[in-house]
């Protein structure tokens, strides 16, 4: 095993090898970031259109895509669900001036 280590062209093949593994494991990890970005912004729209139907309002265009972003952005830095959802609400409804 030592041997492996000592010949300098043993290390280059080994370091090279040790790159390609971790490169090929970045890739399925950030594939799963998106699919689950992706999984929670399509739950996050459908949410919001149905919450929007209930009160029969028609959100203007850009509000559901910009509350679900507020939504991702602040659960990904540590929001609880509840306060991400109440932080952006709030900030959309002033941004889009839908109850004036």
């Amino acid at each position: 095993m030592l041997d492996l280590f000592t010949n300098a062209s043993n290390k280059k093949t080994l370091t090279l090898c040790l790159t390609m593994v971790i490169a090929s494991l970045h890739n399925p990890i950030h594939s799963q970031t998106i699919s689950f970005t992706g999984l929670i912004t399509k739950i996050c729209l459908q949410k919001f259109n149905e919450e929007m139907d209930k009160v029969s309002i028609i959100p203007p265009e850009g509000m559901s895509k910009y509350t679900c972003k507020c939504f991702l952005k602040n659960i990904s830095h540590g929001l609880s669900l509840r306060a991400a959802q109440s932080k952006c609400r709030s900030l959309a409804t002033n941004k889009y001036r839908i109850l004036d």
